[in-house]
């Protein structure tokens, strides 16, 4: 049972609409009226309903199936991503897009969160990039594979349509047999696989002419290299502990943006010829 909520004559009846149809997802037009009468107390009237409903079929907030009502996947997916963008202006000081950033420029932000945190943000940035209609030809340095599996289903579906280009490939420090186990999963999504390369100081990926990389302190790549090193006998603890070193456990990082062409271009070359 829902509590009754008193809606006066200063609050938003769209915004009790898409209360409604969050609980209870395809309502017809009389249905909603009736579940707004009873939740609310205020007498509203089936026309200023029906008008409020039709405006935001107008602006896509809704979608119509026959006579039912719903709110928009679509719409909520993109009210999603404007919250998470206005988090990362508002309270990570990044910017919205390093498409604003102009040819030659460089930016350095900070990061304290968990470390897959900055991972997945550049993974946002680079489908902005693809956006360009430019092959990406990423590149991506690690001093440990980074098993793409912890994207999860959704994420891991996002990064195989942003990083589909023929030539793109992934250089890994360690040659350790984890690694070679999770670069499996990078080859399945198209890339180029090589490890045992030395001289890898930041973790890095080039994607179209930006280089993204990511400075996490020794001692938090020496944890996260040894909760690699518990895959080589994998069971629920290693996974249990992958997931949290990933998605909970906070640490320092520093992410350094730069817009170059030719850098990009340079290191692309570099990292090719391994190949």
């Amino acid at each position: 049972m829902y509590a009754t909520v008193s809606l006066d004559a200063h609050s938003d009846l769209k915004t009790a609409i898409l209360s409604i149809l969050a609980k209870r997802s395809k309502l017809g037009a009389r249905e909603l009226h009736g579940h707004l009468a009873r939740d609310y107390s205020y007498e509203l009237s089936y026309q200023a309903v029906h008008k409020a409903m039709n405006q935001l079929l107008f602006k896509n907030v809704l979608r119509k199936t026959g006579t039912k009502y719903s709110v928009s996947l679509d719409w909520l997916s993109g009210a999603q991503e404007f919250l998470s963008d206005l988090e990362d202006v508002c309270v990570r000081q990044r910017p919205l897009s390093v498409l604003e950033l102009p040819e030659g420029a460089a930016l350095s932000v900070s990061s304290k969160g968990a470390m897959a945190e900055p991972y997945l943000w550049v993974l946002d940035q680079a489908r902005k990039i693809r956006t360009l209609k430019k092959p990406i030809d990423a590149v991506f340095f690690q001093h440990r594979t980074w098993p793409l599996w912890l994207l999860g289903a959704n994420r891991l579906r996002e990064f195989r349509d942003v990083f589909s280009d023929k030539r793109q490939c992934v250089l890994v420090q360690s040659a350790g047999l984890v690694d070679e186990r999770f670069l499996d999963l990078w080859r399945e999504c198209g890339f180029a696989c090589k490890s045992g390369c030395p001289g890898v100081e930041r973790e890095t990926l080039v994607a179209g002419d930006f280089v993204f990389q990511f400075g996490f302190p020794a001692s938090v790549r020496r944890r996260w290299g040894a909760v690699c090193d518990g895959f080589s006998q994998p069971d629920a603890k290693a996974l249990l502990s992958a997931h949290r070193m990933a998605f909970e456990v906070p640490v320092e990082a520093k992410l350094l943006i730069t817009r170059n062409a030719d850098l990009a271009n340079r290191i692309r070359q570099e990292a090719f010829a391994h190949f």
